[in-house]
């Protein structure tokens, strides 16, 4: 009697567990020879579906080219491969699509040189002495790969102190410009349709000199930067820059500065 219970009980849960599958609804892919496949689509690209079958873990492809259409759980249909009109209006849709989506995107590949002026101006006061500072980067650059560019700067550095305390003893009115040429590295990546964020490192050498009254005194010099930054295309050719740059520099083998500052300036791309 026992075992009667037991194999009507097993036979009942059976039942249950195959009327709750057939209740679990699933996505229908429709192939274009007529036959249908079960399934949770995983993916979608433009020439290939990514698909389970049910208490699978394996990941099917098939690709679009043999798909009429497919019937998602919750009702919807997206078609694919319908009648020779409708593919030819369709594929004229995606190409104007394409073009556009194209045209307004930035692609580093198909650039091959950059040129950009940055600059950095600003004036402070502290303890009554006043201090003019302004910086120019102009750059030249060359993609040799695909989102890595090399290239050529100048950086031109100019303080204009007012200060009644000046350490050379004059009038208390002097000036300092530092002119570093050098080469820069830099690698772009998107962040979206008009936006790239990138990393910039560059060496040079050049000269520092001071003026005060009538004396002048200059050394030699040395620079290293190294700083991230962020580029927003107007257009395919033009783009606004920023860059947070810290530099050292190095004056007459003794002398040593280290500076961080923002950079802003324009960016063309042909």
């Amino acid at each position: 009697m026992k075992k009667t219970i037991a194999f009507y009980s097993f036979i009942f849960g059976l039942a249950i567990l195959q009327l709750h599958a057939q209740t679990i609804k699933t996505d229908v892919i429709y192939r274009t020879d007529n036959s249908t496949i079960s399934g949770t689509i995983l993916e979608i690209t433009d020439d290939m579906v990514r698909y389970r079958k049910p208490n699978d873990a394996t990941i099917y492809r098939l690709s679009t080219k043999d798909i009429q259409k497919i019937v998602y759980a919750n009702g919807e249909v997206e078609n694919y491969n319908l009648q020779a009109s409708t593919i030819q209006g369709k594929q004229k849709k995606d190409i104007s699509q394409k073009a556009d989506i194209k045209n307004s995107q930035t692609n580093t590949s198909a650039l091959k040189w950059m040129i950009s002026g940055a600059m950095d101006l600003s004036h402070f006061v502290v303890d009554k002495a006043s201090t003019t500072q302004m910086t120019l980067n102009p750059k030249v650059g060359y993609f040799f790969k695909p989102n890595i560019l090399v290239g050529a700067s100048i950086s031109v550095k100019t303080d204009k102190d007012a200060d009644s305390s000046s350490p050379w003893g004059g009038s208390g009115v002097w000036s300092e410009s530092t002119r570093i040429v050098g080469a820069f590295g830099r690698y772009m990546q998107p962040l979206n349709e008009k936006t790239y964020v990138w990393g910039e490192l560059g060496f040079g050498f050049g000269s520092y000199k001071v003026t005060e009254d009538d004396e002048s005194y200059s050394f030699s010099a040395s620079q290293f930067h190294i700083g991230p930054g962020v580029s927003f295309f107007l257009n395919k050719h033009v783009a606004i820059e920023a860059m947070l740059r810290y530099s050292h520099t190095g004056i007459g083998g003794q002398l040593k500065t280290n500076e961080v500052g923002l950079f802003s300036g324009i960016q063309i791309f042909f």
